[in-house]
């Protein structure tokens, strides 16, 4: 007869195997607006999802008043980086919706054809004078495509006069993927064997 175990496994094996199998997490869906890209959704960012709008105005406009940390939604250089480097990577390329990686001016605020520079506010230095940011250049060149560590620029700086540049906005996503029945599943029949053996290895007498 089969042991405890041995139909434990029956169901959690083909269970994890199943997991293995399953596809990653999908490419963000891109928001394009008479052939602008205007934005994203579903960006990864350190195993997380997050919605992205690329607007013009200044920091005041966009980021709840510009003026405490809990304004913006990355507030260390690294993760912010990372959000940008996600970007160049998933959301500024070329495809059937348009060529957002070689034509610059099709982002959403930027016009100029050869580059378009993407701002991200971290912190505010000093109120109503300086901020700290991080940005992605993405040119029509790919080669010249970069992301900035962190530097400092104007407080008061509205992107709606600077062809070339634009504003990074972001929200976490609502579409966090929920756990998978599979992996509870999983997890569940995998506690249950290793209570199942010390029990077994614990009981006196039994070898």
């Amino acid at each position: 007869m089969p042991t405890f175990a041995t139909r434990l496994c029956a169901l959690v094996v083909p269970a994890v195997m199943a997991l293995c199998s399953l596809p990653a997490l999908a490419a963000p869906t891109l928001h394009v607006t008479g052939g602008i890209l205007t934005g994203a959704k579903g960006v990864a960012v350190g195993g997380d999802l997050y919605d992205v709008e690329f607007k013009d105005g200044t920091c005041v406009d966009l980021f709840n008043g510009c003026d405490g940390a809990d304004d913006f939604i990355f507030d260390s250089a690294s993760t912010a980086g990372e959000a940008l480097a996600a970007l160049l990577v998933t959301v500024f390329v070329d495809s059937g919706l348009g060529n957002f990686d070689i034509d610059p001016s099709k982002t959403a605020g930027c016009s100029d054809y050869a580059v378009c520079r993407v701002r991200m506010p971290l912190a505010v230095i000093t109120a109503g004078d300086e901020l700290q940011a991080v940005r992605l250049e993405n040119w029509r060149n790919n080669n010249e495509d970069f992301v900035s560590g962190a530097y400092t620029i104007s407080f008061g700086l509205d992107s709606s006069s600077v062809g070339a540049s634009t504003w990074a906005v972001w929200t976490r996503s609502a579409d966090v993927p929920e756990p998978s029945t599979l992996v509870l599943l999983a997890l569940a029949g995998v506690s249950l064997l290793a209570g199942g053996r010390r029990r077994h290895a614990a009981a006196p007498g039994q070898r």
